[in-house]
């Protein structure tokens, strides 16, 4: 029986561990910290960071201080900024559904507005947003009327959330979703899990109480395409030596 050459083993140990180094970004931990365009009646934009998630679908314009911006999805739900310093991570799940035990135990589905609006923003393509902070009312004024966008989408508004109970056409951002979806009860559809790429962060702390729920961002392309790559090259290293290996076997 022949031996695997020491070339190709290292050749396949070298793509193990790129492989490894890929799988970590599906890694489940996150912490949350506010910036300057955050303290939005407790929403506005915050930084995810060290999660471990791909930023890959994400906009220079939507990364921050080494993470991604997010928004709050749950008026009642609340997280310290930072972890009060404490370096252990919130825990969280992937999924289409927003858990408000403070008032509402039952799963809130994302909506199609939400994920439509949290697609584009982080794409940096949503038009509106003062990604520049270059007017008056600047980043931080977009990042208000993003997050009481949301909040109606979402149907928190009706737990308090300032100014976020009602469709306001003044707010650019439910006007471009009430134009898009055939009025406002469109917007607030149902969206499928992943819809526009967007899906819900649900945080638990380490006594397994719930935080804040975030948003997450990533074209499914964006994370397979790199584990697509790794398989394709293992297997074509495999078959370059099962090629040679029968060669050299009808030579014998």
């Amino acid at each position: 029986m022949k031996q695997i050459p020491y070339g190709l083993l290292k050749a396949l140990g070298a793509l193990a561990l790129i492989g490894a180094a890929t799988s970590s970004a599906f890694a489940n931990s996150v912490t949350l910290d506010t910036n300057a365009y955050s303290d939005v009646y407790g929403g506005g934009e915050f930084t995810a960071l060290g999660s471990g998630l791909s930023t890959a679908s994400y906009s220079s314009a939507a990364l921050l201080g080494g993470g991604f911006e997010t928004f709050c999805m749950s008026f009642h739900e609340e997280f310290v900024p930072g972890n009060w310093g404490n370096p252990t991570p919130y825990n969280f799940t992937l999924g289409n559904a927003i858990i408000d035990p403070s008032f509402n135990p039952v799963n809130n589905p994302l909506t199609i507005g939400t994920a439509y609006l949290y697609s584009q923003f982080a794409s940096g393509d949503l038009a509106g947003y003062d990604y520049s902070n270059s007017t008056a009312a600047g980043r931080l004024g977009s990042a208000t009327e993003l997050q009481l966008a949301f909040w109606w989408l979402q149907n928190e508004g009706s737990e308090g959330a300032p100014g976020a109970s009602n469709y306001d056409p003044t707010n650019p951002f439910e006007a471009m979703v009430y134009n898009l979806f055939n009025g406002a009860t469109g917007g607030e559809m149902n969206a499928a899990n992943g819809a526009d790429g967007v899906q819900v962060m649900v945080l638990t702390t380490s006594n397994g109480g719930y935080a804040q729920p975030q948003l997450y961002y990533s074209v499914p392309d964006a994370e397979t395409t790199g584990v697509l790559v790794l398989a394709s090259l293992i297997a074509l290293g495999a078959c370059a030596y099962g090629f040679r290996n029968v060669r050299v076997r009808a030579s014998e």
